[in-house]
């Protein structure tokens, strides 16, 4: 009772086959446009990646210059106590050294 010669579901197979075929046929093409999505995705993730240490290098560089400017007046008055001391040590060694302070 085999299906030798013309097998009445034969048709329903071949519809069936057919229809598994199509399906595989969207599935790769649907496969390629993921991975192909994909790809994309990586490439930018690469680039903003990219764009990202620059950012981080950039900031570190600001911040740098930021310290060394929030240092400047501390120099600046550091300056003006040096001076104020070697003008006051100065007039203190002219005095002595004039004679109105005696030794």
């Amino acid at each position: 009772m085999g299906c030798e010669h013309e097998c009445f579901n034969n048709h329903r197979f071949e519809e069936i086959e057919k229809s598994i075929h199509d399906m595989q046929e969207k599935q790769s093409e649907r496969h390629k446009e993921f991975y192909s999505r994909i790809n994309k995705l990586e490439q930018q993730t690469a680039l903003y990646s990219n764009d990202l240490d620059h950012i981080k290098e950039t900031v570190d560089e600001m911040n740098n210059n930021l310290k060394i400017l929030m240092a400047v007046p501390g120099k600046r008055y550091d300056t003006i106590i040096v001076c104020i001391i070697t003008a006051v040590v100065g007039a203190a060694v002219g005095f002595m050294l004039s004679g109105i302070f005696p030794m």
